[in-house]
């Protein structure tokens, strides 16, 4: 069996070299108490080499090693590491004793007939598992799984054998999260069993409380207690998501919502500085999924997923799910009145209406394959109970698109032939929801002009005077507007049309350029973009310096540091 080898602080070759000088100084007068000292240091040593050796299996008598290297059936050998624990478990037991258990397996897919090791939690939350050693000892794994009885205990992976350090941490591994295949990138070299983020509540009553009364037009709370809708977006901590958080919950408060809360999920391995900056600026925290260091898009249905599963699951019966970059501007109970059980809504994605999306539909399904796609994007509007259901299926199904994609994959260069034209690398995540809610048995009713992107071509604001939200991405003034000149970008020149570009959250300075004033005839997306920017500094203040989550302007487009 595989084992963990004792490692003694002692090097043998060392500590004998040293005791053969030391026994050769004697003729030059070295003490006999020196002499003693040094050949019981050398005895140290002996017993060390001999722990060793009998840890690693290499000396008779230890009866947990004995197993053959390859077994009946010609898999890798199997071993169980048991993390200063007498007891020995059972391939294929889900848990010993209410203990979490880590299982690493040969081939993808956790198949069954390819486990290969596994290390039981000993509740030790300060240990890191060095699971460097696999590799030595010819022992590969290409997926794990954390198994337990309950999601209390997770896994925080580090591309560090020894290292437990923000920069070393990699992702973490949840019960829920089933099987996660690993790739040669995030290296999986140190483990490290923790508690859950996800069994104490992390947005209290009182935050929501706040953040209700901090509303500009001051709304009444419902009878029940609770707004009708929830609306959420999955963000990381950095200096590219800064800024939209300010934006984005200045939107919230500022646009008349009815009977609506807001809540940050928030894809981080803590808690940020912003989550306890600012009144009512709910966020929900979980670590993040393995692959996502891979494509960090993933995040959005792995943090609801988590979210819909923790102590602060929503009470609202309807979910919104926008994106960081989605800005409120109006109300948006007329859209979420519409919404049921089984009945959603979704603004119409850049690829609404492709046949080929309906073949990769095909291709992939595993449940209602009869039914074709929804081809909706972001906003979501969605009951809450369907997006329980919908969210592991929406994670699932965009792992299988990426997975496809993977060089790993021998039919990986057909599967991206047929259908590159849907830019599935990127929007996996996109049709990865599509499928989970044919899957769910959710119809989507498709909408349009729920929200209004910087690039459509429609940009006069009484024509979109009743939009709720803007999907932001450049702003520009209009040519003959002469201070536009200070702020013109070189970049964004294939959308010239619309004027001279003055601001981009393309641009490593976009959280601290932000043109200002706007002149009246400026069109209605550059407008709402720039306000918001504006208008949420001038009320919250700059987003806080602080380089442990934020690496500051120009320092890269994300700008991550503790994530």
């Amino acid at each position: 069996m595989a084992r963990l080898p004792f490692q003694s602080p002692l090097h043998p070759k060392g500590g004998i070299e040293r005791t053969r000088a030391l026994l050769r100084s004697r003729k030059q007068g070295v003490s006999l108490t020196k002499v003693i000292s040094y050949v019981t240091f050398g005895v140290l040593i002996v017993w060390g080499l001999f722990s060793y050796l009998y840890y690693a299996g290499s000396l008779p008598g230890n009866n947990l090693n004995d197993s053959p290297e390859v077994n009946e059936e010609g898999s890798p050998r199997t071993g169980t590491y048991m993390h200063n624990d007498k007891n020995v478990i059972n391939f294929g037991a889900i848990y010993v004793d209410g203990r979490h258990v880590l299982k690493f397996y040969s081939k993808r897919n956790c198949e069954e007939n390819s486990l290969v090791y596994e290390i039981v939690d000993n509740r030790n939350d300060n240990e890191v598992i060095n699971v460097c050693h696999l590799e030595k000892e010819k022992i590969r794994f290409l997926s794990v799984r954390l198994e337990g009885p309950d999601d209390s205990r997770v896994i925080d992976v580090y591309g560090s054998c020894h290292r437990t350090s923000p920069e070393a941490y990699k992702s973490s591994l949840y019960v829920l999260d089933g099987c996660v295949n690993v790739y040669n990138y995030p290296k999986v070299a140190g483990v490290r069993f923790t508690n859950s983020d996800l069994n104490n509540r992390q947005i209290s009553d009182s935050v929501l409380e706040k953040q209700w009364l901090a509303q500009d037009h001051h709304p009444n709370l419902p009878p029940s207690g609770a707004p009708k809708v929830r609306i959420v977006f999955s963000c990381e901590s950095s200096e590219y998501f800064g800024y939209q958080v300010w934006a984005n919950y200045y939107g919230y408060l500022s646009s008349g919502q009815q009977s609506a809360s807001w809540t940050r999920l928030l894809t981080a391995q803590k808690r940020d500085d912003l989550a306890d900056h600012l009144p009512g600026l709910a966020t929900f925290q979980s670590r993040r999924h393995l692959y996502s260091r891979r494509y960090s898009p993933i995040n959005k249905a792995d943090v609801i997923q988590k979210w819909m599963a923790s102590a602060d699951r929503p009470k609202e019966e309807i979910i919104l799910v926008i994106d960081p970059d989605n800005w409120l501007v109006k109300d948006v109970s007329k859209w979420v009145n519409q919404v049921s059980r089984y009945n959603a809504l979704g603004e119409a994605a850049y690829y609404h209406g492709s046949k080929t999306a309906q073949k990769l539909w095909k291709e992939l399904c595993l449940k209602n394959c009869n039914l074709n796609l929804d081809l909706v994007g972001v906003p979501y509007v969605v009951h809450r109970d369907d997006l329980e259901v919908i969210a592991p299926l929406w994670k699932m199904y965009s792992l299988k698109i990426k997975e496809a994609l993977e060089h790993s994959n021998p039919d990986r260069e057909e599967f991206d032939k047929k259908y590159k034209g849907l830019d599935v690398n990127w929007a996996a995540e996109m049709f990865g929801y599509n499928m989970a809610a044919a899957h769910a048995g959710v119809k989507h009713e498709v909408i349009r002009r729920m929200q209004v992107r910087d690039v459509d071509g429609e940009r006069r604001k009484s024509a979109l005077k009743d939009v709720a939200m803007i999907h932001m991405g450049r702003a520009w003034f209009p040519k003959d507007y002469a201070p536009a000149q200070q702020w013109a970008h070189t970049e964004g020149k294939s959308f010239r049309r619309y004027g001279t570009q003055v601001w981009c959250k393309c641009n490593h300075t976009a959280s601290v350029i932000m043109p200002w004033p706007v002149p009246e005839n400026a069109d209605f997306q550059s407008t709402k973009t720039l306000e918001a920017l504006h208008y949420s500094n001038e009320r919250f203040g700059p987003v806080p310096i602080n380089l442990e989550f934020r690496k500051g302007p120009g320092r890269g487009k994300y700008g991550s540091t503790v994530d």
